[in-house]
């Protein structure tokens, strides 16, 4: 369990599911749900897996969480929403680089249109922008793996995510000196539903 929210793996067994039947009935492999459940080894690591939105939602609503699940699905409009009340363009948003993988209009277009699917990461970090930390949490609570199976690693280690904290502080930093030539503060940004 991460932070207080159960796992997925913690929600298949609580449903009283086996692997090899959750995986069926979510049309996916049963190697694939072990990797969402367990992590995958990359480079004698492992690290948390990371699954598609889709994958995610249709699993909550197999193991019977289904509001959580219809959150996940509003959460691309949601979150447009939110881009919005910042006033943010979708081309300003892609330029801070918050997402692996949105970086153009056309991409963030796409995930608040929901015509393109993101992976658990991009839409927990999408809150995290939005400052929906909580949501976020729970969300990578999803996925966590237990440190039982050894020699583990966390997301927050990889070099991407390093890349993006980095490219995150310079950008905060690049603000505070260009101050007198900065936007005006952004208004409150509209509030997401909260997670049960």
């Amino acid at each position: 369990m991460s932070a207080g929210h159960p796992s997925l793996r913690e929600l298949r067994k609580a449903a009283n599911l086996t692997a090899a039947a959750a995986a069926k009935a979510a049309k996916i492999s049963v190697n694939t749900l072990s990797e969402i459940e367990r992590g995958r080894v990359d480079n004698g690591y492992r690290n948390t897996a990371n699954p598609s939105m889709k994958t995610v939602v249709t699993l909550l609503r197999l193991y019977g969480k289904d509001d959580f699940a219809n959150f996940l699905v509003k959460t691309p409009k949601l979150l447009g929403q939110a881009r919005k009340a910042r006033g943010l363009s979708r081309a300003e948003l892609a330029d801070l680089d918050v997402v692996t993988g949105m970086t153009t209009a056309r991409a963030i277009q796409a995930f608040e249109l929901s015509t393109r699917v993101p992976t658990l990461e991009q839409l927990a970090d999408l809150l995290e922008h939005f400052d929906a930390v909580r949501q976020a949490s729970h969300l990578r609570g999803l996925v966590a793996m237990s440190t039982a199976h050894g020699n583990t690693k966390d997301v927050r280690d990889t070099a991407a995510y390093k890349r993006r904290q980095e490219a995150r502080q310079r950008r905060e930093a690049n603000a505070k000196m260009n101050a007198p030539f900065s936007v005006p503060a952004q208004p409150e940004a509209a509030p997401l539903t909260p997670v049960s």
